[in-house]
């Protein structure tokens, strides 16, 4: 069976990926820790903090990149309202 990859979508995003995991593990990190160490607790804004930041810095890395970890056109056809 012959490969029908695309070798111009095999190349690795280092920076999406690394960002993606920032802003995932600091969120999964607030989300369980937040009600026990308390969401006002200088620990769990900072990360907040950091979450916002890695999150933003994403969507400006990936925006138009040719290999993107999340394609900007993924969403394209999806509709928030009901037809």
């Amino acid at each position: 069976m012959p490969d029908t990859r695309d070798p111009k979508d095999a190349a690795l995003d280092p920076a999406g990926q690394a960002l993606a995991i920032l802003a995932l593990g600091t969120l999964a990190f607030v989300t369980i820790e937040g009600p026990h160490w308390g969401f006002a607790s200088p620990a769990i804004l900072a990360l907040t903090a950091v979450c916002i930041v890695s999150g933003v810095l994403f969507v400006v890395v990936e925006r138009g990149k040719a290999g993107a970890l999340v394609p900007s056109n993924s969403c394209a056809g999806v509709s928030s309202t009901p037809r």
